[in-house]
């Protein structure tokens, strides 16, 4: 029996990968901090709109819920029968919320007088 040859296997040879040119990359412009950074001032003024803004949107919210439930109690408590009547009855209860909410805002302006004076002493 005569000996086989061995027979090296054969290279695979990869494909060259395209080269392709690398976008130009311009160099990055100075920064000048100062137009681009906001004032002290003109942060506060902002965060303070952006404050109000957002106090006006809950109180809105806020009446337009008050308004749903005491038209809905008064639908519950006089029915549908008589619109005059329900909206009557609606404006006495919307009053009296509104006296209601009133003198317990003074409270709590009291309170913070208190507090005030308790910290920083006598207010004038």
């Amino acid at each position: 029996v005569s000996p086989t040859p061995e027979v090296s296997p054969t290279p695979e040879v990869s494909p060259t990968p395209e080269v392709t040119p690398a976008p130009e990359v311009s160099p990055a412009p100075e920064v000048t901090p100062t137009p681009e950074q906001q004032s002290l001032g003109n942060r506060l003024k902002w965060f303070m709109i952006k404050l109000l803004f957002k106090l006006l949107l809950q109180s809105v919210m806020l009446f337009i819920l008050a308004a749903i439930v005491l038209g809905s109690y008064e639908v519950v408590v006089h029915g549908l029968d008589n619109p005059e009547l329900l909206l009557e009855a609606a404006k006495e209860d919307t009053l009296f919320l509104a006296e209601f909410v009133g003198e317990k805002a003074l409270i709590l302006v009291d309170l913070l007088k208190l507090m005030k004076i308790k910290f920083y002493g006598q207010v004038m």
